[in-house]
């Protein structure tokens, strides 16, 4: 990375590390009068094991070095102790909607370890060794959009005003990594290569947050109630221009493609 890259992108750490902080949940949790809900209460401890299952990628990031940057390594030790609270909070939610464990095969499938091999080959293959940064930071923006757009939507959904709140702290703070990875972003994807290797790279190996841990079927039967809500899909394809807005319009756009793709799925 040059310097100058580095020190821009050390200035977006300076940044949101003014606001750093875990959420303070409890005492919101504590007020949640919601019904029991088991599938939205499901869906919240999913979730929680998403967030929690972020050391997974912070694994792949090692392996490929995409963080060799120090403002981007340094933002991953904060960003990790946030997501990890969040899922605190989480499943702490799903148990006041009557759920307190989840069933599923972790990583068993060859679709799974493929997807967790594939970042080490690519730090391999030495050509895209330069671009790596770009695209975990591209993917990052998209996956911190994804994970606040859900997080607004069951609260809205829901109507319980504490979870709500809480849904809404946890969202906040997403939006806060969002900011960082998408400014970081917007400095790695300036040179033409870098863009052209990160849309190539997105195309081929863009999932949403959680198909990996649970698998494409389990994923799919978790997020079915509210992957059938038009107002969540709407948000959710928007992530798309997020991502035409970073790297260009000659971007496929892989949220329509995985939705039209898993449509059928879910009838």
């Amino acid at each position: 990375m040059i310097v100058e890259h580095e020190s821009r992108i050390g200035q977006l750490f300076d940044s949101y590390v003014r606001s750093w902080g875990p959420i303070c949940w409890r005492d919101q949790c504590a007020k949640i009068q919601a019904p029991i809900n088991c599938e939205y209460g499901t869906m919240l401890y999913a979730l929680g094991l998403i967030e929690t299952d972020s050391v997974v990628m912070r694994r792949k990031l090692a392996a490929t070095r995409a963080d060799r940057s120090n403002p981007i390594k340094q933002f991953n030790i904060l960003w990790l102790a946030e997501e990890a609270e969040h899922g605190r909070a989480l499943e702490a939610a799903a148990e006041k909607l009557g759920v307190r464990s989840l069933t599923f095969s972790s990583r068993r499938s060859i679709r799974d370890l493929r997807s967790i091999a594939t970042w080490p080959a690519l730090y391999l293959s030495g050509f895209l060794v330069p671009h790596l940064d770009a695209a975990y930071c591209t993917l990052g923006s998209v996956q911190e959009y994804i994970a606040l757009t859900t997080y607004r939507r069951i609260g809205e959904k829901l109507g319980d005003p504490a979870l709500d709140g809480l849904l809404r702290q946890i969202a906040q703070q997403e939006g806060r990594h969002m900011k960082f990875y998408r400014g970081a972003a917007q400095v790695l994807l300036e040179p033409r290569q870098a863009r052209r290797v990160t849309a190539a790279l997105l195309a081929r190996l863009w999932r949403p947050p959680g198909v990996d841990l649970f698998g494409l079927p389990k994923w799919l039967e978790i997020f079915r109630p509210i992957l059938e809500d038009d107002v969540y899909v709407g948000r959710l394809l928007r992530a798309d221009d997020l991502l035409a807005d970073l790297i260009g319009d000659s971007i496929a756009r892989p949220m329509k493609r995985f939705l039209e793709t898993n449509q059928t799925l879910l009838l």
